[in-house]
């Protein structure tokens, strides 16, 4: 234990669902780095307070650190865990209904013992604990969590779990013969522990018996009663000889299905049992994208967690796999992410995609086009869906009519992305050729539009569609527009020249065979805004919200989002991959996001940027970008900036240098010979096309470059924005854009 000064913060940030501080402790002797404490005075202490530390010093890559110690106000960590005990924290909490005698060790002495006991330590002193329990994080071995309904102890494993006889349930009492100890510093019951008693508590009349419709539309926290025939299991990373552990499963009841969350209540059943349970309605979210998902509107996935058995009969029943809603996975992939889809079964005709990646295998499952879709959520590495492996052909694919749900979302930065569970592939697909027509129009022509446009975009028009996987060649699209004085339609390209409304007539014709539709489009006058220019957008308040006009720019590195761009400066916006799929390079547009300092800390500035950008509106057209705010500069002088970052913002600046490119792994980089500087991208991959441009590594060429300081080091690293090619013309990063 060391007693000294809080002398300054790095971070708090959030960490598997709790919050922490990163700080420093400074005393007569020297400064200490303070990495995710705990304690009473984690929450409310600030720079100056005199606090007490105590844990294990740790040497972390190079840096000495304390790591998850005890912070608090009061110096009465000389005296042990157990000491410091109250009398009603001594009492052991005892459930109603225990039948044998015993002498308890109450949950919070319990977890005293083994706390005293330091790290790594394993007590041989049997005491015997009781409590109801809350999870079954691994039932082939019970490992499981209990609580006395104020505080909790985890069971690494109980010793004849698999032998006793009556396994526990969620909410049932246990009595077990406790060993305790510590793996590290956290408490935890040693394997050698056994179950001694379990007593089954009857469900209380909080739970209503619904079916599993009225299930899926309860509020989070009812409590349900709902039967159905098990469909599939999810599985977590855990083996138990070669078999992953299951952590979940679905059941289904005519059209309807939910999924069931929970080791414990997956053990021991099959596909096809008819099973009745009760639980608890939760909209799921992973901890560390809570933010996330709602700020994109996503309210988790619909399911039933701390699940009990009531009945199994033990049977194999066949559920109707044609009585699953018919869809695609094009509709799927276009429902909101506030809607109520996940867990649902739907039947699709879809292909299946291996992707291998290093160690792991992705699953996509993606519509008759062949692109949209999205992959498997798996927590196996894509093992749990090794099954799927004696359907694929030898390019890793199989065309099929399967049973599919959406799991969840996956909420990032850039927006939420659905994931799909494969609960069954009922059969090979063959494409219905005299299909053709319209789902050409369906898939290819009917994207291209907007019902309403406020300039002319200009669309170069599909006018032919053949494809391989679905086996048809040169489906022909023609348009005809109703009114040419207000939509032209020339060598493919339609042209809204002016304010008014008309119809463009499509036929899409195959093998003889057409399909017609009328699409309406309106072009509006265009409409004012009170905007502001990228100088006025640098220059605006951090963290408010403006409006910004200006021309897309270059793509960026590792970040959804682009460079905005006029004749008075140069700022970069981050979006989500959806809001982006809006914007195409040398769009004039009105944008509308939060002007904000990315991963600004005290010691850097971070990046500048508009985030959460939406577009408000497009005036579309192949602009070129003003030049006009940008240096003309030299290698050496910019290399001079890079040790600014936490001094001054160069991360709005763009030069014009000669350098060349140098790009091998994770190493890239711009030179002149003597200076260098790092460019910020995740690999060779995303400065091929400036490699490419300038005609290969090693070559002098003139190109724009912008400092960045998207991840808090130092020093700046460069976005390559544009290569000049010797006739002057120049190729813009295509990153975010390209085809």
């Amino acid at each position: 234990m060391v007693c000294g000064t809080v002398s300054g913060f790095e971070q708090k940030f959030s960490y598997g669902g709790g919050n922490y501080h990163i700080f420093y402790l400074t005393d007569s002797t020297g400064t200490i780095y303070i990495y995710k404490p705990v304690g009473d005075a984690v929450e409310t202490m600030k720079n100056g307070d005199t606090v007490y530390v105590k844990g294990v010093v740790k040497n972390y890559k190079s840096t000495i650190e304390f790591e998850g110690a005890e912070v608090s106000f009061d110096d009465d960590y000389n005296s042990t865990h157990v000491e410091k005990l109250t009398d009603a924290e001594k009492t052991p909490v005892v459930p109603e209904g225990i039948e044998g005698d015993y002498e308890f060790t109450s949950l919070p002495h319990a977890i005293a013992i083994a706390k005293d006991g330091g790290e790594d330590y394993a007590a041989t002193e049997k005491i015997y604990i009781t409590g109801w329990v809350t999870n079954i994080s691994n039932p082939y071995f019970g490992e499981l969590t209990i609580t006395d309904g104020n505080v909790t102890i985890y069971a690494y494993g109980l010793a004849n779990y698999q032998t006793f006889g009556k396994m526990p349930q969620i909410g049932d009492v246990v009595v077990i013969e406790a060993y305790v100890g510590t793996k590290g510093t956290d408490v935890e019951l040693k394997n050698n522990s056994k179950l001694v008693e379990v007593q089954a508590v009857e469900l209380s009349s909080d739970y209503e018996e619904v079916t599993i419709a009225e299930a899926r539309e309860a509020e989070a926290g009812e409590k349900v009663i709902v039967s159905g025939v098990v469909a599939a299991f999810t599985y977590k990373n855990v083996k138990v000889g070669n078999d992953y552990v299951r952590d979940g499963l679905y059941i289904v009841n005519g059209t309807d299905s939910i999924y069931l969350y929970g080791a414990g209540i997956a053990y021991g059943l099959e596909v096809g049992n008819t099973i009745k349970v009760a639980g608890t309605k939760e909209f799921f979210v992973q901890s560390s994208e809570v933010d996330l998902a709602k700020k994109f509107g996503f309210a988790g996935a619909c399911q039933l967690s701390d699940v009990i058995l009531v009945s199994n009969d033990n049977a194999k029943s066949e559920f109707k796999t044609n009585a699953f809603e018919e869809t695609t996975v094009k509709s799927l992939m276009e429902n909101e992410y506030d809607e109520n889809v996940t867990t649902q079964i739907y039947k699709v005709n879809a292909l299946i995609n291996k992707s291998l990646g290093n160690g792991f295998v992705n699953y996509y499952i993606n519509d008759l086009d062949g692109t949209t879709g999205t992959y498997t959520y798996t927590k196996c590495n894509g093992n749990d869906f090794a099954w799927i492996e004696s359907y694929l052909n030898s390019n890793g694919q199989y065309l099929c009519t399967l049973l599919v749900a959406v799991q969840n979302a996956k909420a990032t930065a850039s927006g939420c992305v659905w994931r799909f569970m494969p609960i069954a592939i009922l059969d090979a697909y063959e494409f219905d050729k005299e299909d053709t027509s319209k789902f050409v129009f369906d898939y290819y022509v009917a994207p291209q539009f907007d019902k309403e446009y406020y300039a002319d975009p200009a669309i170069k028009l599909v006018t032919s569609h053949s494809s391989t996987l679905l086996g048809y060649e040169n489906a022909t699209i023609t348009y005809v527009s109703s009114n040419t004085e207000v939509i032209t339609i020339t060598d493919g390209v339609l042209n809204i020249i002016k304010v008014g409304e008309a119809n463009v007539e499509v036929t899409v014709t195959y093998n003889g065979k057409t399909y017609q539709e009328t699409i309406k489009i309106v072009r509006a006058a265009e409409p004012t805004f009170d905007s502001l220019t990228v100088a006025e957008a640098i220059a605006a308040e951090q963290e408010s919200t403006i409006v910004v006009e200006g021309i897309v720019g270059p793509g960026l590195a590792n970040q959804s989002g682009f460079y905005l761009i006029d004749n008075t400066g140069v700022i970069s916006v981050t979006t989500t991959k959806e809001e982006l799929t809006k914007f195409k390079q040398g769009n004039r547009v009105v944008i509308e996001g939060v002007r904000t300092q990315n991963n600004a800390t005290e010691t850097h500035i971070g990046q500048s940027k508009i985030g959460d950008a939406v577009l408000v509106h497009n005036y579309f057209g192949e602009n070129e970008y003003s030049t006009t705010s940008f240096k003309q500069s030299t290698l050496v002088d910019v290399a001079r900036l890079l040790n600014q970052t936490g001094t001054n913002d160069h991360t709005t600046d763009v030069y014009i240098v000669e350098a060349s490119i140098k790009s091998q792994g994770y190493t890239n980089i711009i030179e002149n010979g003597q200076d260098s500087i790092a460019i910020y991208c995740s690999g060779a991959g995303q400065v091929s096309w400036a490699v490419e441009a300038a005609g290969g590594q090693g070559q002098i060429v003139k190109m724009e470059i912008a400092l960045c300081n998207w991840n808090k080091k130092n020093p700046y690293k460069c976005a390559i924005l544009a290569v000049y090619l010797a006739d002057g013309t120049k190729v813009v990063n295509p990153n975010n854009f390209a085809q």
